[in-house]
């Protein structure tokens, strides 16, 4: 029988802040709204009027009707105005936009909002995606994909999203600062339709080796994707590091690993012991080659031992301590690094706030 799943947020203090702080400087904040108007109502944005109050407190949307008759949509950032034109379309003109049609055609003269009506939130986090999504839907999703999806995940609210396109090239990386050769580090890494249970240190390599192509087609992906999310003011969740290593990492690095066993007949990857002098060493490989490629971020999210790894001869103190020192080292803008760790050991960090 499974453990249930245990989801673990860490280092939550001083992490308040405004969500469209992130748009690009020099952007007005509502103009990554008008832009999604157009994608989703080609035409109309004239017929809108975008406020956006960044001093604002809370979540926040308020629909309202302008003396020139076009509709007034205020909030406190891009996702909850994008929110607030979802619930006009939805609850005044009648349109539901869906994952199966983006697309709205909205009458000459819009249906008016006799009373303003304001929505708020809650939740300050509205979390969306796990790994499993990324093979099983979103394995060869292009940009034009990725753009709906990212319009969609505005319009329902969400402003924390994983961003895991990209983990293959950033791996790579990685591993060449290790040693590897770019044939022996392709090997290790899945194929697109299998890399959800790669990143979850479930296998290795199953579906590979994938072209060079793939890399550099995935790392302007991943840019693109990213940069629309500071737009709208949605922040990345990107994978960051537990442990994870190639199964020979011990005999080809002289490193203290673990062997987490198999997964439904798949070699698990190793698992590098926290007590390793050289665990901080990789893992600050790992997120200054992140960086390079990807910026940096908040949140990065990673999911070790996943269904029943084998965890003999691992201290999972001592794990839980060295994840909770990375979390605690500062984020370049001054923000702790928030690490969102999911496991079925729940003893892996013994203590620590349970969500």
């Amino acid at each position: 029988m499974k453990h249930p799943a245990a989801v673990i947020l860490l280092c939550i203090a001083a992490l308040t802040r405004t969500i469209s702080a992130s748009c690009h400087e020099g952007i007005s904040p509502s103009a990554p709204v008008y832009s999604l108007i157009e994608r989703i109502c080609p035409g109309s944005s004239g017929n809108f009027i975008i406020l956006i109050d960044t001093a604002a407190s809370g979540s926040f949307f308020e629909l309202s009707q302008s003396p020139d008759g076009r509709i007034s949509i205020s909030a406190d950032c891009p996702v909850s105005a994008a929110a607030g034109l979802n619930w006009y379309l939805k609850y005044y003109a009648g349109i539901h936009l869906s994952w199966n049609c983006m697309r709205a055609e909205l009458p000459t003269e819009l249906p008016p909002v006799p009373t303003p009506e304001r929505r708020t939130t809650r939740s300050q986090y509205r979390y969306y995606l796990n790994y499993c999504t990324f093979s099983y839907t979103m394995a060869f999703w292009d940009w034009a994909r990725w753009e709906q999806e990212l319009d969609w995940m505005a319009l329902h609210g969400t402003n924390l999203c994983l961003a895991a396109v990209g983990s293959d090239a950033l791996w790579i990386n990685v591993l060449h600062r290790l040693g590897y050769s770019g044939a022996d580090a392709a090997d290790f890494i899945a194929g697109p339709a299998f890399q959800a249970w790669w990143l979850m240190n479930n296998l290795e390599g199953w579906g590979g080796p994938n072209p060079p192509s793939w890399y550099i087609r995935n790392t302007e992906l991943q840019k693109k994707i990213l940069a629309r999310m500071a737009e709208l003011g949605i922040e990345p969740v990107l994978p960051g590091y537990s442990g994870m290593l190639p199964h020979d990492a011990a005999e080809r690095l002289g490193l203290n690993v673990a062997d987490p066993g198999l997964w439904q007949g798949y070699h698990r990857p190793a698992f590098l012991q926290p007590e390793d002098d050289n665990f901080q060493k990789i893992a600050d490989i790992y997120y200054e080659e992140s960086e390079k490629l990807f910026g940096n971020a908040r949140f990065y999210s990673m999911d070790p031992f996943h269904e029943g790894g084998r965890t003999a001869g691992v201290d999972l103190e001592a794990a839980g301590t060295v994840h909770l020192r990375m979390s605690r080292r500062l984020h370049p803008a001054g923000h702790p690094r928030v690490h969102l760790l999911r496991t079925s050991v729940p003893e892996h960090l013994p203590g620590f706030f349970l969500v």
